[in-house]
């Protein structure tokens, strides 16, 4: 059975009066209010209309986060932005309007909100038929608050139920604690995260019809319907049965299972927000609410005996370019995801959609990282005498003038073993490294807009030349570490180096730095942690082997690929593993999380490679993360 669908006939004179594409809901049109046309929309539980809901509309804070593991507080609650005085009703949450006996509701006049604000509606209880339930909370995305300051001439229809709850729960993960308390920091970074995250709502659902998407709106990204789908029903368990506070409390209530399995909510919205936030806890419990008579089909079988790995939501993006070996992932200041593809750099945006001029002429290394000002920077390590060189393009993929800049070597070439890729520290200094014998040779390269010069800093090695990475840390002390594992070394902010820390790790391939500024590298069977004063701490984990490519997110938890399998590892920043292990992605190697707590995955897959988002997995981050070394956020929210 489809979702219900609005009346043809309203919804075309609607639609003929307006338009409205890209962001939340698009790019929102910013053309004045057109005579007559009201914010309309339903909410419905299922197929059901649910009268005498309370509909809110409201804004994301900015005075404070919240998200998982971040309590309710007054500086995190979401800002009511309909008029009491004009809709004549309001209560602890803020004024609202009601759905009528066909869950219909209107909204007209009531309200105005500011550019910038990030808006959404929220339905809470009412019946859909088997009697009133406080419980029902079902929500929307609207997104960016148009400059005229009115959605009322941008959104022709809001359909609001369990899949376009589901949307807006994942959408908004990184930055919701309930229904009504979803908020970012007012920092720059922190608010071009949580506008691209209202927008992403819109690659998962259609606001106008409820339905979950197959295909994103640009065309080019596949979204898990079935899995929506699936997730709609188990709310819709619940929503379609009376207030289970109503009565004497029964074991068997649909809702109470519900928030049995996902503590601390008491409402649905907020329950598909714990889910998110936890997507591998109670699988059974959470499959048993979805029966087989479900509204939302397509479905994902969810069941005692078909029971999924998880429920994380990830959106899979093809590109000609990344076929046959994707590989180092960076994001930008704005959101855009760049991906070293075949010879090429395929840029993306925030939500998937090829950037103009993409891709750009470059690419073909795993060596890449984003500076202060957006451009990218490529490595081509050569194996002759001639050196290698880097490349630089601005964000807009236009070569940077004086480069590709050759490489300084000395008595050997810059080796493509011996180059452990890029790293820039928050002045906007770039660094590499440089294989002489039985010397490293760490290169500090300057880009001052029409020039690049370099300094060489001697990283005095053993017979184990090649490095394995380069990593700032808050403080800008330098990273690197030695092939064998042998020996991880730190460069303070003067670059002068320090005695190498032994370790046990061996022939590592992923490292990160913690927000504590301790290094971490893997190892065949393990993972080291390096502090500042050479302190080693070994852990084993059981049930992971190491991938290519880890980072810490902005709750300073670690996620690391694993490359040979259908896994992404979450752990604490103790060492100490959060989930088994998701199974978003096939085959992901390189991994990058943006500010709106996505993380981006690499696949190599062979034709089939691609690049897989999953939604609101993490704690947001600052990007790029030369921005996060010059702010004093490594591994913290922006």
């Amino acid at each position: 059975m489809l979702p219900f669908r609005p009346r043809l006939a309203s919804f075309a004179i609607l639609v003929a009066s307006t338009s409205f594409v890209g962001c939340g809901v698009g790019n929102l049109a910013t053309a004045g209010p057109a005579q007559g046309v009201r914010l309309q929309g339903h909410v419905f539980g299922g197929q059901q209309p649910v009268k005498g809901s309370h509909v809110y509309l409201l804004a994301a804070n900015k005075s404070g986060y919240g998200g998982n593991g971040y309590a309710a507080s007054t500086s995190n609650a979401s800002v009511s932005l309909l008029n009491a005085a004009s809709t004549g009703t309001a209560d602890s949450i803020g004024a609202y309007v009601s759905s009528d006996a066909n869950g219909n509701f209107s909204i007209t006049g009531d309200y105005t909100c500011q550019p910038g604000q990030q808006v959404y509606v929220l339905a809470r209880g009412g019946d859909s038929g088997s009697g009133n339930n406080a419980e029902i909370a079902n929500a929307a995305v609207l997104g960016d608050c148009p400059t005229t300051g009115s959605f009322l001439a941008s959104v022709p229809f809001v359909s609001v139920n369990e899949v376009t709850t589901v949307a807006a729960a994942y959408a908004l993960a990184g930055f919701a604690t309930d229904a009504t308390h979803i908020s970012s920091s007012g920092t720059a970074p922190a608010l071009i995260g949580i506008k691209n995250a209202f927008a992403n709502a819109s690659n998962l659902a259609d606001l106008g019809t409820g339905s979950a998407l197959a295909t994103t709106p640009a065309g080019n990204g596949t979204v898990p319907q079935t899995l929506l789908n699936m997730l709609g029903n188990i709310l819709a368990g619940c929503e379609n049965t009376a207030d289970s506070t109503a009565t004497p409390a029964a074991p068997s209530s649909t809702c109470q299972s519900l928030f049995a399995a996902t503590p601390t909510a008491t409402d649905t919205f907020t329950a598909m927000i714990n889910i998110a936030h936890n997507p591998i806890a109670n699988i059974s419990a959470l499959c048993a609410l979805s029966s087989s008579t479900a509204p939302f089909q397509p479905s994902l079988p969810c069941s005692t005996t078909a029971l999924p790995n998880d429920f994380s939501v990830a959106i899979s993006f093809a590109d000609s370019h990344i076929n046959n070996g994707a590989s180092n992932v960076a994001i930008d200041s704005q959101g855009n995801v760049i991906i070293e593809g075949n010879a090429a750099l395929v840029k993306l945006t925030s939500l998937g959609v090829p950037y103009p001029g993409s891709p750009f002429s470059g690419g073909g290394t795993t060596y890449m990282a984003i500076d202060l000002q957006d451009n990218i920077w490529s490595l081509y390590p050569a194996e002759s005498s001639s050196g290698g060189s880097l490349h630089g393009l601005s964000a807009s993929g236009v070569t940077l003038p004086g480069t590709p800049f050759a490489l300084p070597v000395s008595s050997a070439p810059f080796d493509i073993e011996g180059a452990s890729g890029l790293a820039i520290d928050g002045a906007g200094n770039i660094f590499s490294t440089e294989s002489i014998d039985s010397v490293m040779n760490s290169i500090r390269m300057s880009y001052n807009g029409t020039a690049i010069s370099s300094v060489s800093y001697p990283l005095q090695g053993t017979s184990d030349t090649y490095t394995n990475a380069l990593r700032f840390d808050s403080s800008r002390n330098l990273w690197t570490s030695l092939f064998s594992g042998s020996n991880v070394r730190q460069n303070a902010g003067t670059y002068a180096q320090t005695s190498g820390f032994p370790v046990t790790a061996s022939r590592g391939f992923a490292f990160s730095v913690d927000r504590s500024g301790r290094f971490w590298t893997s190892g065949n069977s393990n993972f080291v942690s390096v502090s500042s004063t050479g302190t080693v701490t070994t852990i084993t984990p059981t049930s992971y082997a190491p991938g290519f490519d880890m980072t810490f997110d902005g709750d300073n938890t670690l996620w690391m690929p694993y490359r040979n399998g259908s896994r992404l590892q979450h752990f604490t920043s103790a060492g100490a593993s959060i989930v088994p292990g998701f199974t978003s992605a096939t085959g992901p190697q390189y991994i990058a999380i943006d500010a709106s707590g996505d993380i981006w995955l690499t696949q190599n897959l062979g034709s089939a490679s691609a690049v897989t988002e999953v939604i609101g997995a993490a704690g947001p981050v600052t990007t790029p993360i030369a921005l996060s070394v010059k702010n004093g956020t490594v591994a913290a929210r922006p």
